[in-house]
């Protein structure tokens, strides 16, 4: 079996499981022996989500697996993959890069590992299974232009997620795996692109493949679990909750697998089950890219936490807002009267802006260039077109909630004039 060691610890790390089947392991060395019977606490609660510099470090709980790599990343930074993109949480995220480019597509255990935590802990060793169970997350982004781009080398590239559980003595018991991948062929991969996602106990190519609509383990109460295809691109939570349940007066260990947007809103979901033995069941062992074959795929929240901590109410903070969209009308002065607006303004790209002052008739028809967002204000600029009654123009915005009407404040200046305030009707959104 393959196993990846840390040398600084001298920790054996685990291997997933091949063809569902149960895989030992060693006891990381200087462990001491676990105690007949421990009480179980509810699960701890550890995030790391990258915006602490050392976040992508062992000292933050994230171990690269040389030569692969795990890179903190900012913001809105360039890439291979998904290039641009919004920190889901915060302003930093991370980028996983494979320990050779490309990776070979070849069903060897080792082939492209990638990093793995253990949430927070010094090893995988853990013997405890908390009260009430626990929850895992890590937020994805999958990038469904990308493998359009060069369908003819990213068709059939593939990473696998796990989230592992110890036994009650702190021997490694199961891995649950997200197994996710582009297209098997090219032509569908230029043509009709997404990400096929499943659940199974199984990673590497060797064991695993994202289409397979009955993988391991399918025996009652277990069932063939359909996988399904993800079209839309965007950062999604993959979620792992270890729970126990009882089917049939037996014991089972429930491991419900989900993957949903930002939003909290599912896109799949499925279960696992695991029958009781005298090994029984531990706590959190570790989180493993198992294999990952896209450079520069971009990672962000990692968390552990007790159950009933919903992406609604996650543990890392939501990213800083960088839009302002917002339409309405307001007075453009003391003396009242009627104007009208809307914009749309970004950080980091360009917007618009449509303006008429229904008394004076003035119309501007604008490009934004600017944005600063001090929420819950806005302030951006930019030139108009040449039919617009001014050359430049710059606005000022608040979002003091919903309704906008008697809340919200529009106000903009032009030629060495400024007009608006609060508004008559309509709304302004900073997110």
């Amino acid at each position: 079996m393959q196993t990846l060691r840390r040398i600084a610890a001298v920790l054996t790390f685990p291997a997933v499981a091949y063809l569902g089947a149960a895989c030992e392991r060693e006891t990381p060395t200087g462990a001491p022996p676990p105690p007949l019977m421990q009480m179980a606490d509810a699960a701890r609660t550890w995030t790391n989500d990258f915006e602490k510099p050392g976040d992508d470090t062992p000292a933050g709980g994230w171990y690269p697996n040389p030569p692969a790599t795990i890179t903190r990343t900012p913001s809105g930074a360039a890439a291979t993959y998904a290039s641009g993109i919004q920190s889901a949480s915060g302003s930093w995220h991370a980028r996983l890069r494979p320990n050779v480019d490309p990776c070979p597509k070849v069903p060897v255990s080792d082939a492209c590992s990638g990093p793995y935590t253990f949430w927070g802990k010094s090893s995988s060793f853990n013997p405890v299974f908390p009260d009430g169970g626990y929850v895992t997350e890590i937020d994805i982004y999958l990038d469904v232009a990308w493998m359009t781009l060069d369908p003819t080398t990213r068709y059939d590239t593939r990473y696998d997620w796990d989230s592992s559980i110890d036994d009650q003595f702190g021997g490694f018991r199961r891995d649950f795996v997200f197994n996710a991948g582009t297209p098997l062929t090219p032509t569908e991969a230029a043509s009709s692109p997404g990400y096929y996602v499943n659940a199974s106990t199984n990673a590497f190519r060797s064991g695993a493949f994202p289409e397979n609509t009955c993988p391991n383990p399918s025996a009652p109460p277990n069932y063939c679990r359909t996988p399904v295809k993800i079209v839309q691109s965007g950062w999604y939570v993959f979620q792992h909750y270890f729970h126990l349940t009882t089917i049939s007066g037996n014991t089972y260990l429930a491991v419900d697998m989900s993957v949903r947007q930002l939003n909290g809103s599912v896109v799949a979901s499925w279960t696992i089950y695991d029958q009781e033995d005298v090994a029984g069941f531990g706590g959190d062992a570790y989180g493993w890219f198992v294999i990952n074959e896209i450079q520069d795929l971009a990672v962000d929240c990692s968390t552990l936490h007790p159950p009933g901590k919903t992406p609604s109410g996650r543990t890392c903070p939501l990213p800083p807002p960088s839009s302002a969209t917002g339409g309405g009308q307001v007075q453009p002065n003391l003396m009242g009267g009627k104007a009208t607006f809307g914009f749309n303004a970004k950080q980091g790209s360009s917007g618009h802006l449509n303006y008429l002052n229904h008394v004076t008739g003035a119309h501007l028809d604008c490009t934004v260039s600017t944005v600063t967002i001090t929420p819950p204000t806005a302030d951006f600029s930019g030139s108009c077109s040449a039919n617009s009654d001014a050359t430049t123009f710059s606005a000022h915005v608040e979002d003091h909630g919903n309704p906008g009407k008697d809340n919200d404040v529009f106000r903009i200046t032009y030629n060495m004039m400024t007009e608006g305030g609060m508004l008559t009707s309509g709304n302004i959104e900073i997110h």
